[in-house]
C-alpha cells in the first residue's frame, strides 16, 4: 500500500505536486557484493595492431606479460573463478575474432564490453564496470578559433535582446 501527500494546487490547479511513499521506500538498500582484487577482469589494446586481450592476474599463461599493450576497461567480479569463467565465455561469443596467439583481433572494445556483460548476466554473476579510456581519433579537421566563437555569441545574444526590445 502507497500514501501520497499531496501538496497544494499550483498553476491554477493544473499541477498538483506531491510525494508517493511505500514500504519499499524505507527498506535498506541491499549490501553490495564484495568485490576482489583477484576477480579484476581487465580488457587490454595492443598499441601496433589493435589487438584485445582479456587478462585475470595470474591466470594469463605465455600472456601474462605482453609488451605494448595498455589497459583500456575492467571489471570487478566477486572472486578470480567468476572472473575466468565470464572471460572464457566471452571469449566462446567471440570466437571468430580469436586468433592463435589468444588475442582478439578484428573486434572493437565495445563489442568485447557487450560479451563479457552478457556472459555475466547469462551466469548471474555481478560484474561492475570500472574504467574506461577513450582514444579519440586523430583528424586534421580546423577547429574553429575563439574569435569566431565570440563573433556568434554576440551575434546571438544581439538578435535576442532585439527580439525582447520589438516584442
Amino acid at each position: 500500500m502507497r500514501f501520497w501527500l499531496s501538496g497544494p494546487r499550483i498553476l491554477h490547479g493544473l499541477v498538483r505536486p506531491g510525494i508517493s511513499l511505500g514500504r519499499e521506500d524505507f527498506k535498506r538498500m541491499r549490501k553490495p557484493a564484495t568485490i576482489s582484487p583477484a576477480g579484476m577482469l581487465g580488457i587490454f589494446k595492443h598499441d601496433t595492431d589493435g589487438a584485445i586481450f582479456l587478462g585475470v592476474p595470474d591466470q594469463n599463461g605465455e600472456n601474462e606479460h605482453l609488451a605494448n599493450v595498455k589497459p583500456v576497461a575492467a571489471f570487478a567480479f566477486s572472486s578470480a573463478d567468476a572472473a575466468m569463467t565470464a572471460r572464457e565465455g566471452a571469449i566462446v561469443r567471440l570466437a571468430k575474432h580469436l586468433n592463435t596467439d589468444g588475442l582478439l583481433v578484428g573486434v572493437s572494445v565495445g563489442q568485447v564490453v557487450s560479451a563479457i556483460r552478457a556472459e555475466a548476466s547469462a551466469l548471474g554473476l555481478e560484474a561492475r564496470f570500472i574504467r574506461v579510456t577513450i582514444d579519440a581519433p586523430e583528424t586534421n579537421a580546423r577547429q574553429p578559433s575563439r574569435v569566431l566563437g565570440w563573433i556568434l555569441l554576440m551575434a546571438a545574444l544581439g538578435l535576442i535582446i532585439a527580439a525582447m526590445w520589438h516584442g
